[in-house]
């Protein structure tokens, strides 16, 4: 991994513990990047070289690694990159543990779906990457962002699907409830003829 060329405005790498400095140097957040950016323009009173140390190899490492962590929710040792998706197996439950579930939104499904190693698990209902897939193309399926445009979509789903159901009810009580035409009462002149 070489090192990247650092300019305002490109990212850089800041583990968790560091953030905070970073900021206090103008470093910026933009909106559907887990990264901070260097600040374009940069503020007079800082110098370009105060940002380098985030975006050696070393500091990269750092920063996926704490992001995956948050995502997967488990340690991860970067060292032993295929323990992600490779040394699993099927658990007790029938939960295969070589398959890393993906968060693709709708969106992105045609993207996902051509993906080597990349395929849909009918029974979790999502993509999921085996030891074959390229960690840097699935990587983007794995942020807390995608994740969230992931959960989102569920949300909608899940509530879209609770009104149809909600109206079909309301639409069916109304169908039973509907008040028959009125019955015309006979007058008295047609109830003497009827009795006469």
């Amino acid at each position: 991994m070489k090192k990247q060329r650092l300019s305002p405005g490109a990212p850089v790498y800041v583990p968790g513990a560091e953030r905070a400095a970073a900021l206090s140097l103008g470093a910026v957040m933009i909106e559907g990047d887990a990264r901070l950016h260097v600040p374009s323009p940069l503020p007079k009173s800082v110098d370009l070289a105060s940002f380098s140390r985030w975006v050696s190899p070393t500091a990269r490492m750092i920063w996926i690694s704490e992001l995956l962590e948050a995502v997967l929710e488990c340690r991860v040792d970067l060292n032993d990159i295929a323990g992600l998706v490779d040394g699993g197996s099927v658990g007790d439950d029938g939960d295969d543990e070589t398959l890393v579930p993906l968060f693709v939104p709708r969106f992105e499904m045609d993207n996902a779906r051509h993906i080597p190693g990349v395929s849909w698990d009918r029974r979790r209902r999502t993509y999921v990457a085996d030891a074959s897939a390229d960690f840097g193309l699935v990587f983007r399926y794995l942020t807390p962002a995608m994740r969230a445009i992931w959960i989102a979509e569920r949300n909608v789903d899940t509530a879209m699907n609770s009104l149809v159901r909600a109206r079909a009810i309301i639409e069916d009580v109304e169908s039973d409830d509907e008040i028959a035409p009125l019955e015309r009462l006979p007058s008295d002149g047609e109830r003497k003829k009827e009795d006469g």
